[in-house]
This record gives C-alpha cells, sequence and structure tokens, in this order.
C-alpha cells in the first residue's frame, strides 16, 4: 500500500471521528473539533491526489477508494447538516437522498459490467 493509499484510509477513518463529533453536544466546541477534523481530511484529499500524480503512485486500489472516502465525507456531512438544522434547510435531506440514488444507480451499472 502507497502513502496516497494511506492518506486515503486515513481520510476513510476520519469519517466516524467527523461524526462522533459533530453529535458530542458534551464536548465544549465540538463543532470547532469536527471542522478541524473536515479539513484535516480536505488536507489528505488533495495530499494524496497530488503525491499520486506527482511520483506516479496511480493505483487501481486508489482509483477505487479515493472516491469512495470522498463520497463517504461528503454524505456525512450532508446528513449531519440535514439533523441539525432541518427546519433551516430541508432540502438537505433530498440533496442527500439524491446523491444515495445516483450512487445506487452507479453500482448496479458497476455490477453488470
Amino acid at each position: 500500500m502507497n502513502l496516497p493509499n494511506k492518506l486515503t484510509v486515513i481520510r476513510i477513518a476520519l469519517t466516524p471521528v467527523f461524526l462522533f463529533l459533530f453529535c458530542a453536544e458534551f464536548i465544549p466546541h465540538n463543532y470547532l473539533f469536527a471542522l478541524i477534523v473536515f479539513v484535516i481530511a480536505a488536507v489528505t484529499d488533495f495530499v494524496d491526489g497530488y503525491i499520486a500524480r506527482k511520483y506516479n503512485q496511480v493505483s487501481d486500489f486508489g482509483k477505487f477508494l479515493d472516491p469512495l472516502a470522498d463520497k463517504c465525507t461528503q454524505f456525512t456531512l450532508i446528513v449531519c447538516l440535514a439533523i441539525k438544522y432541518p427546519v433551516q434547510n430541508p432540502m438537505l435531506w433530498v440533496l442527500a437522498g439524491l446523491m444515495f440514488v445516483k450512487e445506487i444507480f452507479q453500482l448496479e451499472e458497476l455490477v453488470f459490467l
């Protein structure tokens, strides 16, 4: 496993950490900590792509894992915001639903190829 793939795995592992911190209202400044984790995940997303391209470490595993990590992070963020602000922005649930349906259809295409 090369460095870009390790960074992607770290990004996937940061998703439940973000979720916990976002929901842990018993922790002072939990949203700030969740934001810091989200920024770290975003930076690792940039860095893993940069390293993979610059040092020719692009792999089939990375091509599969990186978009998966992106989807996990994005979906978790949208659902967290939709739960936290259901009245202020009900369209977040529509967005989450559309993302989910899109991924189901893309998974179906992948399975039948």
